[in-house]
């Protein structure tokens, strides 16, 4: 399997165990499509959303997705996969949708462990395993990526989505404060690190760098020769300069119920 496959696959599992582990989730999983739903209306592409394996048959694709989350009432977000999704994609472009980002977002790739940052004694690293550090987790990541509240409570609702065989959760706290946080994830012959976040007012302290080398070596420890992950515009220079290397693009295309 190549590593662009398995990131692909890495993903994917990423969020079905999120699902799972969330009391009102749902997902329909096939040789077409997996399509997700966090029980929330949100745009967030990690709660509301669909992957396309096969859009062969990409109108019957398209109206399956539009007619599960319209009955919802919810957003969600077409996943497209760089040079993979091209009738999916064209349906999107037709009816006059825009990528969030060109010419997407960009999965990036490590095969070494990274040398990891000093921090002084103010910084402690956790493991994520309690309530309050699944809270702290929480906050962490609805601030950085301006989750909704409610949204956030279901994405990680349970301590199997931040702790378990395959996959874990790690904080920064500064004096007693959460201020940066990681999650790993292995599947699909590789590990993802994903949700790396750090508090507005902490950045440029070196913690992004710090978080980011914690959550790759974490995730090569989880028995894999590769990590991923899909980076964001703030983070794709921090994981350029640690040596992360493209491997491909993934484009979202949100499309958002008051808009139907």
């Amino acid at each position: 399997m190549s590593i662009k496959d398995g990131a692909f696959i890495n993903i994917i599992e990423s969020i079905k165990n999120m699902m799972e582990n969330s009391p009102k989730a749902e997902f329909i999983e096939n040789d077409e499509y997996f399509l997700f739903c966090v029980g929330e209306n949100t745009t967030e592409g990690h709660a509301n959303g669909i992957f396309c394996f096969d859009d062969q048959n990409a109108e019957k694709i398209f109206k399956e997705a539009e007619d599960y989350f319209k009955n919802k009432g919810f957003s969600y977000t077409f996943w497209i996969r760089d040079k993979k999704n091209e009738k999916i994609e064209k349906i999107l472009l037709d009816k006059g949708y825009e990528p969030n980002r060109e010419p997407g977002l960009p999965v990036m790739a490590i095969d070494r462990k990274l040398n990891i940052p000093n921090l002084d004694s103010d910084y402690k690293l956790v493991q994520v395993k309690t309530i309050q550090e699944i809270r702290d987790f929480i906050t962490v990541v609805r601030n950085c990526f301006s989750l909704e509240e409610n949204t956030a409570q279901a994405m990680f609702n349970s301590s199997d989505v931040l702790d378990g065989k395959v996959n874990k959760g790690y904080l920064v706290y500064y004096k007693n404060r959460p201020v940066s946080a990681v999650q790993t994830y292995k599947a699909g012959g590789v590990a993802g690190i994903y949700w790396v976040a750090t508090e507005e007012d902490m950045r440029g302290r070196g913690l992004g760098k710090f978080i980011t080398s914690i959550g790759t070596n974490e995730a090569l420890d989880l028995g894999v020769d590769t990590v991923v992950l899909q980076a964001s515009r703030l983070g794709e220079p921090v994981y350029e300069k640690l040596g992360y290397k493209l491997i491909e693009y993934y484009r979202t295309y949100k499309i958002k119920i008051d808009e139907e």
